[in-house]
């Protein structure tokens, strides 16, 4: 049986996902397909609690690898368990599944397939979210839940429930998107402590801090970000407002599961992550919390004392509830921590069945305005019963559940006021305490308040409007019955033996509650008041006063320092990049008496727990054996490695010729394209021309498909794996555009329309291997001039050829701009070849600063350029004209061709901004301040629009935003991330799920339209949903799909791009950079970005579903091409959304990374020393170097050691003796010039090995 465990766990989350694709046809199949698959579910999770041992951690596990591989630290997997803390909550779940069924079987009658689906899937969602063991897919299921909580309010609530929809889903949005990122730092954070695998695990995640905590700075940031997500979904006061109005919106199922589970969801996330994780911040926040709770405890009960309409008075009861639940867990003992979480379940059985209890009385009489009712226990004495006992519970009183969690964790408060008080908050926590406890009075007067008028005393029955069928009122029936007696029956049992309950969950809460209450009591132990005095590394210095570098403090996080340890700054900052890659920053100096000096690597600044300059501390430390030795590398024929370098070439001398075979996917483009065109003007009405085309666009991937893996570094040629990413991407896209425009709009031109989408994409496929400037810039032309043609054919009104024309005059101004950069770098480096420039760009320093004046000059100049490619501000102004002007399927060719030809030329242009030192500096900076810039704007005017393809247009400038993020990180000092969130990996990633949601978008509206129409304004979507025919509804649901992916909502595709992109921009830096701040403010604005994004994602699909057909339906059915378009694109959102392995290792692989732009093949074996590092006696000398993080790169950019510098360098190996010591700025004695064009010193007795 204990075999069959894991997979029980697996059947209830998957069971759900059954159930609502067979939840179809009629509303009698479509209700009892969804009672049989909630009744299943909850049996089987009823048998999984019962063999529950108590104290298993990871009960019924299930773990599979999810997004790994071994070419990347990344390990997300697919991890569900069962503990003390999710057990309960996982079976609260499944019962209240049952009751939301049977409470929906008559309520709901329009569209109640759709219903019952939306409802399991919300149970697969929420289900997940207690199970997963995973960081990232807890955070896919959080997000998850919105979707279908969403529709179901939008769609089958009351009078105003479009905008408690969206008000719902913006509000919890919100905060997410920051909760997000400080998960997200939780994981980059414990990587850079223990470098290695990057583990999402939560319960290793847990271990990992518990030894090895984080600063206290550090974790007070994650704190709030955490906060500002868990505490909407409580919600805590004062962020509570979207609860009232979303609860009497909801239908009764919704509120049901709203109140009796998704409330949970936050109070859950407080306990699984803050207080296990983040135990000093938790602990400085503990009195603030505090008093957030009793707060909502006292306001939620005044303002339900004022309510008439029953639904929004227990909404009200709710906010005071989930108070009382905050008052348990932030007491941070055991017994409060005991009496929250089981308090938390007492209040889903006792609130889900009041809204059940409403939603019954409801359906009988159609108004829940307590005033109206008076004595109903005489015609429904049943319903009365259930309603006391629902009411006795929800006070507390002694018997039943409630009195159990309540009297647990208001003890628990008590003992922290008055036994463990920290220092200065004695007289708050106990007015806290004490003040709590009026809740419970509160709480009783108005929940019998609300039984007295509407149950007892004279008879008064509402008045029953003529609109509505009115049956006899009759008592509840069997089925209702049913729904609410296992919630009595659990109600009772807690009252009356909540040990059982208790002795299953209690190990594992003293577990996660042990790490905040040590650290209370630290701080309660302390000299100094609260924590925010100690100095941190993220905020420079204590709260309290000046920075301090007292060791003792650094003692906290490196307890195997020496206490006699000394601090003192080392050389100055670094001024080139190349220093900063060839080895690694210097972190606070640590000097233990008679050990030998040198610089911490960059793990140890976050771990350090004293604040520091900006300039590097040497440090004296225990010393390891370190060498270099040659990398894999290819032979030249001759037995001697032959490097490739895409910057310098490389290898042996290039060749006078081109492999052309190596070009043949973008031969046959043009082949196809000349045919088409010559054959056209004979055949011009031929309908063969959009199949021919699209035959060539495969002819090209197969030839495309030969060629994959082959590569060459040519002087006008890099065919590489970024290369062929790019053609590959620019293919699909191709076929898939081929399909949009199938069918356009004016029959003449055919022919003259496929052909210039053929060169267009041949264009795009050069510019990605162009290995010099020349060929780069007629790639780009490739791709501008065929788009005239393609906008001026595409539609003749007037305003189509109005847009052509602006887009015709700013091309020619960029590409004139683009042409101007591109001479001034050519008259600065005195070479076309990419190569060639960065040997130029490499040179004397003298030279650099000769170079220097001129080469920023170019920098202006080609970011003016490339920047009206990718539509970031300010070279944007053309792109909302230009897409009203046109048709969807040139609008949704202009929001992603060029920004593919774009990127990728600045991508290839990045081996000459990263050569520059003078140069890289500002090209970061330009890169950041542009996505701000650019995603903002866009975002912001995207909310006003009312034509559907301006608004995409301003969506695209967004995503232009998004992109540039990777952009300057991988443009940034420092090493950034690792493998598969790096820089340039990330933005090819984003690109991806970017380009197949927005063709999605354009091909569902192009498939909407006629011969002679297209859709114009967002308000002709109107209940597209709900109308007749299949086209329009399965349109609807795709639009739907990529709107969500657009907003970065899990499961789908665009989820994985934002995470990629926020990633890399969090972990952009070395510790203690200044620059550091500023990718994480980039961050942070980034996901608030994509958060307003949503509003007006939301507000398409809340048109299409929550809406009315029009009368006059201003949509008609379109051609299949189209369709079939977006119908594959809709397909891919899901499938990279549910496996996006190999689409991010596909990127990653792509990315040429920063060790790609400057290749070498050579690089530093170390070996690992234990963590922690022990101290050596002072008197003993035999140390040897000892260089952690180290990937130091020898190659020809590095050494001028005259035309095959890997001759000078080959099987060498750079060894340290037992005195030898080295600073990472700075190395003392410096090696031959003749052989060095950097200097490159050391200190000590540094010898040389195996130099031939």
């Amino acid at each position: 049986m204990v075999s069959l465990q894991p997979n029980l766990l697996l059947a209830t989350l998957l069971l759900p996902l059954a159930g609502a694709v067979l939840a179809a046809g009629d509303r009698i199949r479509a209700r009892q397909s969804a009672l049989v698959t909630t009744v299943l579910t909850s049996l089987l999770a009823a048998l999984l609690v019962s063999q529950y041992p108590p104290g298993a951690e990871a009960f019924a596990k299930v773990d599979w690898s999810w997004l790994g591989w071994t070419e990347a630290p990344v390990d997300i997997h697919f991890s569900i368990a069962l503990d003390g803390l999710s057990l309960w909550l996982y079976g609260l779940t499944s019962l209240l599944m049952v009751v939301a069924v049977l409470v929906s079987w008559d309520a709901v009658r329009e569209h109640s397939p759709a219903y019952y689906r939306l409802l399991l899937l919300l149970e697969t969602g929420m289900l997940g979210v207690f199970v997963a063991r995973d960081i990232i897919l807890f955070y896919v299921f959080f997000e998850f839940t919105l979707i279908p909580l969403f529709f179901l309010i939008g769609i089958w609530g009351s009078e105003e429930r479009r905008h408690a929809a969206v008000k719902f889903f913006l509000f919890t949005l919100a905060g997410s998107v920051l909760t997000f990122l400080g998960l997200v730092a939780i994981v980059l954070w414990d990587y850079y402590a223990s470098p290695g695998r990057m583990t999402f695990s939560i319960p290793q995640l847990a271990a990992n801090l518990a030894e090895n905590p984080m600063p206290f700075g550090l974790q007070l940031a994650i704190f709030l970000a955490l906060f500002a997500g868990f505490a909407i979904k409580v919600p805590l006061f004062p962020l509570h407002t979207w609860l009232p109005l979303a609860h009497v919106q909801a239908p009764t199922a919704g509120s049901v599961i709203l109140a009796g589970v998704l409330l949970k969801v936050g109070t859950y996330g407080f306990v699984r992550f803050n207080l296990p994780m983040l135990p000093e911040a938790t602990a400085w926040c503990m009195p603030w919390l505090l008093g957030l709770s009793v707060a909502g405890i006292v306001y939620g009960a005044l303002v339900a004392l004022a309510q008439e309409d029953m639904k929004r008075l227990i909404a009200y009861s709710s906010v005071s509830h989930l108070g009382f639940c905050m008052l348990g867990v932030f007491s941070l003992n055991r017994l409060g921590v005991q009496g929250g979480v089981l308090q938390m379940i007492n209040h889903g059985l006792s609130t889900g069945g009041l809204f059940a209890l409403v939603g019954m009385l409801y359906e009988r009489y159609h108004t829940r305005q307590i005033r109206d009712y008076g004595g109903i226990a005489r015609r429904l004495p049943v319903l009365a019963f259930f309603m006391l006992v629902m009411t006795l519970s929800s006070i507390g009183l002694p018997g039943l559940n409630g009195f159990a969690g309540e009297f647990l964790l208001l003890l628990g408060m008590f003992q922290r006021a008055w036994t463990e008080v920290p220092p200065g908050w004695t007289i708050l926590l106990r007015v806290i305490a004490v003040v709590a406890v009026s809740g419970v009075i509160l709480g009783a007067w108005y929940m019998l308040n609300l039984v007295q008028r509407v149950f007892f005393g004279p008879l008064r029955e509402p008045s029953l409007d003529s609109h509505h069928e009115h049956p006899p009122v009759r008592d509840l029936n069997i089925r209702e019955v049913m729904a609410l007696s296992p919630l009595v029956v659990f109600i009772v049992w807690i009252g009356i033996q909540p040990s059982f309950f208790l002795e299953r969950m209690t190990p594992t809460l003293n577990r996660i509650a042990a790490q905040s209450e040590k650290a209370l009591q630290n701080q309660i132990a302390s000299e100094t008041p609260t924590a925010a005095h100690l100095p941190s590394p993220v905020f420079g210095r204590g709260a309290g006063g000046e920075g301090s570098r007292n060791p003792a403090a650094a003692s906290i996080h490196l307890p195997h320092i020496d206490p006699n340890a000394s601090t003192s700054p080392s050389s100055p900052p670094r001024q080139s990049r190349s220093d900063r890659e060839s080895l690694p920053p210097s972190a606070t100096a640590i000097t233990p008496a008679g050990l030998l000096p040198v610089n911490l690597p960059p793990v140890s600044l976050a771990l350090f727990a004293a604040s520091i300059d900006e300039h590097d501390q040497t440090a004296e430390y225990p010393l390891a054996p370190t060498t270099l030795t040659p990398g894999p590398s290819p032979e030249d024929g001759r037995g001697e490695p032959d490097i490739h370098s895409p910057l310098t070439g490389g290898g042996s001398p290039p060749s006078s010729l081109i492999p052309l075979y190596l070009l043949t996917p973008e031969i046959i483009l043009v082949a196809v394209a000349v045919l088409i065109y010559v054959a056209g003007a004979f055949f011009e009405t031929s309908k063969a021309w959009s199949w021919i085309a699209l035959a060539g666009v495969f002819a090209a991937g197969l030839a495309l498909w030969e060629v994959s893996g082959q590569t060459a570094a040519d002087a006008s040629l890099l065919v590489d794996p970024l290369s062929y990413y790019v053609r590959w991407l620019t293919l699909g896209v191709a076929a898939l555009f081929v399909l949009l425009t199938s069918r356009p709009l004016t029959a003449p031109g055919t022919p003259e329309y496929v052909g210039s989408l053929l060169l267009v994409v041949a264009g795009t496929m050069l510019v990605s291997w162009a290995g010099n400037l020349v060929l780069l810039f007629a790639g780009l032309e490739l791709v501008s001039i065929p788009t005239y043609i393609l906008l001026f054919l595409g539609r003749r009104e007037i305003t189509s050829r109005e847009a052509t024309a602006k887009y015709f005059y700013l091309s020619i101004l960029s590409s004139a701009l683009l042409l101007y950069g591109l001479s001034f770098l050519y008259g600065a480096t005195g070479s076309m070849d990419l190569g060639a420039v960065g040997e130029a760009t490499a040179g004397s320093a003298a030279g650099r600063l000769a170079l220097g004046p001129m080469a920023k000059i170019a920098l202006v100049l080609i970011v003016a350029g490339l920047g009206f490619r990718i539509t970031a501000v300010p070279f944007h102004f053309y792109a909302p004209d230009v897409y009203q002007g046109t048709t969807h399927g040139n609008a949704g060719l202009l929001s992603i061709i060029p920004k593919i030809a774009g990127l990728a030329a600045i991508v290839r242009l990045t081996t000459v901004l990263l050569a520059v030192p003078d140069l890289q500096p500002y090209a970061w900076r330009i890169a950041l301040a542009l996505s701000v810039v650019t995603m903002t704007l866009g975002n912001v005017m995207a909310l006003w629009q009312d034509n559907i393809r301006r608004l995409m247009a301003y969506s695209s400038i967004a995503h232009a935003g998004y992109l540039l993020i990777p952009l300057a990180v991988f443009l940034a000092p420092g090493p950034g991330l690792p493998a598969a969130w790096d820089g340039i990996g990330a933005l090819l990633l984003y690109l991806l799920v970017y380009a197949v949601a927005t063709i999605g978008t354009f091909a569902a509206l192009a498939a909407l339209g006629s011969e002679d129409t297209q859709i114009d304004g967002v308000d002709q979507l109107a209940g597209l949903a709900w109308t007749g025919g299949s086209v329009r509804p399965i349109m609807a649901w795709c639009l739907a799909a990529f709107m969500f992916s657009l907003a970065g909502i899990p499961p789908l595709a665009g989820f994985w791009g934002k995470l990629a992109v926020f990633s890399s921009a969090l972990g952009a830096g070395n510790e203690g950079d200044g620059f550091r701040g500023w990718f994480i403010a980039l961050a942070v604005i980034g996901v608030l970005n994509a958060a307003v994004a949503a509003a007006y994602y939301l507000r398409i699909i809340a048109v299409m579903f929550f809406r009315l057909p029009l009368a006059t339906p201003g949509v008609q059915r379109g051609a299949g091409g189209a369709g079939l378009a977006a119908v594959l694109c809709g397909l891919l959102v899901l499938l990279i959304g549910v496996g996006p392995g190999p689409w991010i290792r596909n990127a990653n692989q792509a990315s040429p990374g920063r060790q790609g732009v400057q290749s070498s093949g050579f690089r530093v074996q170390q070996e690992p020393y234990p963590r922690p590092l022990p101290a050596r006696p002072a008197g003993e000398q035999d140390w040897s170097a000892n260089i952690r993080n180290l990937d130091l790169n020898l190659n020809p950019l590095s050494f001028g050691c005259g035309p095959r510098p890997r001759q000078a360098l080959r099987s060498s190996a750079l060894s340290f003796p037992a005195s030898a010591a080295w600073s990472s700025r700075q190395w003392s004695q410096t090696a031959s010039s003749a052989c060095f064009s950097s200097p490159i010193s050391f200190t000590g007795q540094a010898s040389w090995a195996g130099i031939a």
